[in-house]
């Protein structure tokens, strides 16, 4: 059975062990293992690691709940050397069962199996400690990876978001160097297609057709950022602006942006949150007027309104592949936090989860709109844009 969750962290791991280049060798004996660290209470850093949670290992998806017992334990970290992108088309490279060579090849099988399908990564908001990582992760697998949804494996980048609320401006500082770390996560990403999928030269004098050193498999690779989230993925797209002939091309086929902490004209032109526009096929941002985590972000010197409160600025001067949909008027919601704050609709609300299934399902934006299970209508008189009215 193909393994759906994998996980990317740039938090601090405890007891690292770095193996060298050539070789992977098993630590002496009572060498205690590698933890991430659990409280978020450390400086974010570049260096990432990559591990993955069996699928046989059930995830708590209740929220408030005490921590049950170290989440490390339902974590298992690849091994980690000082190059942890190996070429790993290489043959015999040992290296290749390491670090993010290690991560993807597994994702390609997994998700070309006959029970794959696309992966979703992605990249959480403030106020997350590692429990509460693993948790959400238990939300969003209930919520997309259900009948209906092309969502079959999720990957979680997890950066040391501190489990306080009044450590707002600490997430803050530290989701620069986080973006950083998820840009170069990304590079890798691209690395990997570049090599994994290279074509293979026909041999001489022979008529064959030159084809990919391994087969695609038509799956998907998707991205969503919530929150303080999409300013780490701000901050990536800034890393990656800085290597315009190294960076990737289009990666990811629908990315959504939802209640994004972010300044209200950060995807107009020239600004580097666009550049996600040039990886995506198709980028949405949800916005709802009445996020009060959002409000309450605006009061720590942020001095322009949020894009995930207020939308953008203006509609001109924005990327032809971004949809904007406003959920204000959503009602539905499935729990009281919901319903109070409106923060969490991508998972707490039916109808915005539907219409998010839809874009990852790649249905054209104005026929989602015409669908008579989708409460999304046309704004009237703007092109691309959108809200989700009140249902029933």
């Amino acid at each position: 059975m193909p393994n759906n969750r994998y996980l990317i962290t740039n938090r601090q791991v405890h007891h690292e062990i770095i193996h060298a280049q050539n070789g992977l060798v098993a630590p002496p004996a009572g060498t205690p293992p590698e933890r991430i660290n659990v409280d978020g209470r450390e400086e974010a850093r570049e260096r990432l690691r990559f591990g993955f949670i069996a699928g046989d290992k059930p995830l708590p998806v209740t929220r408030g709940a005490a921590h049950a017992g170290d989440p490390n334990d339902l974590i298992t970290l690849y091994p980690h050397t000082h190059l942890d992108d190996p070429e790993i088309t290489s043959p015999g490279n040992p290296a290749a069962n390491a670090g993010s060579g290690a991560l993807f090849t597994d994702l390609y099988r997994d998700m070309c199996s006959d029970a794959g399908g696309d992966a979703l990564v992605f990249v959480h908001g403030y106020n997350l400690d590692l429990a509460d990582t693993v948790r959400l992760m238990g939300e969003l697998e209930n919520t997309y990876l259900r009948e209906g949804s092309p969502i079959k494996h999720l990957v979680m980048f997890t950066w040391p978001a501190r489990s306080s609320l009044i450590k707002y401006r600490d997430d803050v500082r530290d989701s620069q160097l986080s973006g950083r770390a998820l840009g170069r996560a990304i590079l890798k990403l691209g690395t990997f297609f570049r090599h994994f999928f290279a074509p293979q030269p026909a041999p001489a004098g022979s008529a064959e057709a030159v084809q990919p050193r391994n087969p695609l498999c038509g799956r998907k690779i998707h991205l969503m950022a919530h929150s303080t989230g999409v300013r780490v993925l701000e901050h990536a797209m800034r890393f990656l602006g800085a290597f315009p002939r190294r960076g990737p091309t289009e990666l990811f086929a629908e990315t959504i942006l939802a209640a994004a902490d972010v300044d209200n004209f950060a995807l107009e032109f020239d600004q580097p949150l666009t550049y996600v526009c040039s990886l995506s096929r198709r980028v949405h941002s949800y916005n709802h007027k009445g996020d009060l985590a959002l409000v309450w972000s605006g009061s720590f010197k942020n001095p322009y309104p949020r894009l995930g409160k207020n939308g953008v600025r203006n509609t001109t001067n924005l990327p032809a592949n971004l949809v904007l949909v406003d959920v204000t008027d959503v009602q539905g919601e499935t729990t009281l936090e919901g319903k109070l704050i409106n923060h969490w609709y991508y998972y707490d609300s039916p109808a915005v989860v539907a219409d998010m299934i839809e874009v990852f399902r790649g249905t054209a934006a104005l026929d989602i709109a015409r669908s008579t299970t989708s409460s999304r209508e046309p704004w009237p008189g703007v092109k691309g844009l959108y809200y989700l009215g009140e249902q029933g």
